[in-house]
């Protein structure tokens, strides 16, 4: 058997992304049975839920992080995909038919999810395949076909549309196409990736929320964040640029609530988070505000201390004179 990976094949075809198109599918199937589903897929009940819940904006950064920790794979038998394509090839109808028959029997016997899942992953393998036959056609030399057998393409070449169907359910019987797993390092893949997501999601909930990039590096711990970056998703996520004022009948509240959230010990982030969801300002502008206030009320404190000083020194100097 070849072994085909996910670095070297579409990332619409890989190990990592027939997972994650295959837990929703099979959950759907099996009826929220998640037993049956990591059955069938060779993973951890925790892998299934987290894919699960997987957004589309992540599939392609997990994927890649699947593929480094090479916590799964593809494993393809070229030599029977090729057999199977030249056998059709020259059947007559009649023996067609036979093979149509009996390959319904054999989808029947499978479950529901199971039976939808190898044909989704067949059916995605014949269609990348069929790219990258387009491909070689159109710039001969320059295509990378990876690992994929020439041969292949030369059998292929040969099948009419009318046997496709038949060809995939023959792919699926002979199980020729797996997904295999390494679950304990899916698990470690799985661990790590939450951590990033919720980072991210926390990074973008501040940008959403209009924090400037010294906010964001102070008291989210990131020591650096791209600029660009920073600046395309303020752009993506709407975030205004106009100037706000805050009235000082306002601001007086802002303060107050400012006060009475941090002596409860919250994070200085929850802390901003609360202000911008009751103000309604950003994030920039209450955070410069508040500095702002801060830095008054200490002058006054000095000029208090100054005062109280300057009392006492007289007082000194009075008794001193005596």
């Amino acid at each position: 058997m070849s072994h085909a990976s996910y670095s070297n094949l579409d990332i619409k075809f890989g190990a990592a992304s027939l997972l994650v198109s295959g837990v929703p599918e099979l959950i759907s199937e099996y009826g929220n049975k998640i037993d049956e589903v990591i059955q069938t897929l060779g993973i951890s009940r925790q892998a299934a839920l987290a894919i699960r819940d997987m957004s589309a904006y992540d599939m392609p950064d997990f994927c890649k992080k699947v593929e480094g920790r090479k916590a799964a794979w593809l494993v393809i038998d070229y030599k029977t995909t090729i057999e199977i394509a030249e056998i059709l090839a020259k059947c007559s109808e009649g023996q067609l038919d036979k093979l149509r028959s009996s390959t319904e029997k054999y989808m029947k016997s499978l479950s529901v999810g199971e039976a939808t899942y190898k044909t989704i992953i067949v059916s995605k393998f014949i269609s990348y395949i069929s790219r990258m036959m387009y491909e070689v056609e159109q710039k001969p030399g320059d295509s990378n076909i990876g690992n994929i057998p020439p041969k292949l393409f030369s059998a292929l070449q040969e099948l009419k549309q009318g046997v496709m169907h038949l060809y995939t359910r023959l792919l699926v019987q002979r199980n020729v196409i797996n997904v295999e797993v390494d679950k304990v390092a899916m698990d470690t893949v799985i661990a790590g990736f939450k951590a990033h997501v919720r980072g991210r999601k926390l990074l973008h909930d501040l940008i959403k929320a209009g924090a400037h990039l010294t906010f964001i590096e102070q008291y989210n711990n990131e020591r650096y964040i791209d600029v660009e970056y920073y600046r395309q998703w303020r752009r993506f996520h709407s975030v205004g640029r106009n100037s706000e004022k805050i009235t000082p009948s306002v601001g007086v509240d802002i303060y107050q609530m400012f006060n009475q959230l941090m002596a409860t010990n919250i994070e200085v982030i929850d802390v901003y988070f609360e202000l911008h969801r009751k103000f309604r300002f950003r994030i920039e502008t209450l955070y410069t505000y508040i500095q702002s206030t801060l830095t008054e009320v200490l002058d006054d404190d000095d000029d208090d201390d100054e005062e109280l000083f300057g009392s006492v020194m007289n007082i000194i100097n009075h008794v001193n004179e005596k």
